[in-house]
């Protein structure tokens, strides 16, 4: 019965039976007792029998208030938490562990952190003396700055608006001169010699200048209304003529030999014109009353006759050939018919009027006329044979230009008579 038990602990243990191995019995409890510790053997912590230290139970657990902190108790007293090297540190933020906490023989605290045991760093920790040293400093320091700044000048006195803070006043080591310094600006400011100097050089410059004063023109001579004052006089260099200008406007001025030239041209012009004037028609000629000036004279380029000007009205004159008045006639003695025609050839196309009669002395009757043409076109018109023996009419006819016109006017009688007369004139008007 007890080798069964043995030999079944062996076997728990996960071991193979040896039965030439006596120690299998104390591996396989040591290896039991090992496992819940990841296999190593477990050598527990021996409380108390230390130097200086109790026989009191010590018992030591995860705070139920605060997760991660330990507390522990001493008999029956609670001693509070154990203080943590690495609660509340946050790794990523580059937060890293206190690993130690001792006082140094320069009478201050001095603390051991690091990312690892094996990179610790140590920095001291102020004491409350070294607070109430440095306050007793700083309100020693900030009342000897105060005694001092009624001696300064205030570097926002009066500061409003976009005005800016002056953040120093230094003078520069390469000029000499103060500078002033804003939080975007550097400006560099006048000593008075600077001033007195420039003073010096305008009194200089504006006397200089009053001096030759005399020798200038003045742009603004009489200035008034409307008047421009101007502001430079120079010479062109394109064309070598002065130019004048204002604040809005150039002028190039004529030299004297511009002048001479022109007055020697206007001269040749008139003289020239005054020996054609002969030659030329007045527009005033015995010009009285209401009579109108003439101001032109041309030939249009429409229909190529002359036109009058007046400042209110054009006229179209007639040309040569644009009215003609012509006769024409016929005398018969003892005949019972006769005929007169009138032949023209116009220069112009336009109307043709004939104004035409017959007649007899003799008592035959007109028993027949006819008024015909060639080379014009009737128009229209009218003929009356007043008591058969007196024709009376007129006609009108169109006519082109270089087209021999022929118009004839025939009667006849009821008898031959003893004188037979056939006429009548024409007016001709151009188109």
């Amino acid at each position: 019965m007890l080798m069964a038990e043995v030999v079944q602990v062996i076997i728990d243990a996960g071991l193979t039976l040896d039965r030439s191995n006596w120690g299998q019995l104390s591996a396989a409890i040591q290896k039991m007792i090992a496992s819940p510790y990841g296999g190593a053997i477990f050598t527990p912590v021996q409380q108390g029998g230390g130097a200086d230290q109790t026989a009191d139970k010590v018992c030591i657990g995860n705070a139920s208030d605060i997760s991660g902190i330990l507390r522990y108790r001493v008999g029956s007293t609670d001693l509070g938490p154990l203080v943590s090297g690495n609660y509340g540190a946050v790794a990523s933020n580059g937060d890293v562990s206190v690993y130690s906490l001792y006082w140094s023989v320069s009478g201050r605290p001095m603390l051991g952190y690091g990312a690892t045991g094996a990179a610790i760093q140590w920095a001291p920790i102020a004491t409350y003396s070294d607070v109430t040293t440095e306050t007793s400093d700083r309100v020693a320091a900030v009342s000897a700055v105060q005694g001092q700044l009624p001696n300064y000048v205030s570097g926002i006195w009066y500061l409003s608006g976009g005005d800016q803070q002056v953040n120093g006043l230094t003078v520069s080591g390469n000029t000499g001169r103060p500078q002033v310094f804003t939080a975007t600006t550097d400006y560099t400011l006048a000593e008075y010699s600077d001033v007195t100097t420039e003073t010096s050089d305008r009194v200089a410059a504006v006397s200089a200048v009053q001096g030759q004063l005399p020798n200038y023109v003045s742009g603004i001579w009489y200035l008034s209304g409307a008047d421009q004052q101007v502001n430079g006089l120079t010479v062109s260099g394109n064309t070598g003529r002065p130019q004048v200008f204002t604040a809005t406007t150039d002028y190039t001025l004529a030299e004297y030999s511009d002048v001479t030239t022109e007055t020697s041209d206007r001269v040749a012009a008139v003289s020239a014109v005054q020996s054609q004037l002969p030659n030329y028609v007045s527009g005033i000629w015995a010009l009285s009353e209401s009579d109108v000036q003439v101001n032109g004279l041309t030939v249009s380029g429409n229909t190529g006759r002359p036109q009058v000007f007046t400042a209110t009205t054009l006229y179209e004159l007639a040309e040569a050939g644009d009215v003609s008045l012509m006769p024409f006639s016929a005398q018969f003695s003892d005949a019972s018919s006769g005929s007169a025609t009138l032949t023209f050839t116009p220069s112009k196309s336009g109307t043709l009027k004939i104004d035409y009669n017959a007649g007899t002395a003799g008592s035959a009757k007109m028993t027949d006329w006819e008024l015909s043409a060639t080379g014009a076109t009737n128009i229209g018109g009218a003929g009356n044979n007043a008591g058969s023996n007196l024709l009376a009419g007129s006609s009108l006819f169109s006519v082109t230009a270089g087209v021999t016109a022929t118009i004839t006017l025939s009667v006849t009688f009821s008898a031959s008579t003893t004188e037979v007369l056939i006429g009548g004139t024409a007016i001709f008007v151009a188109s």
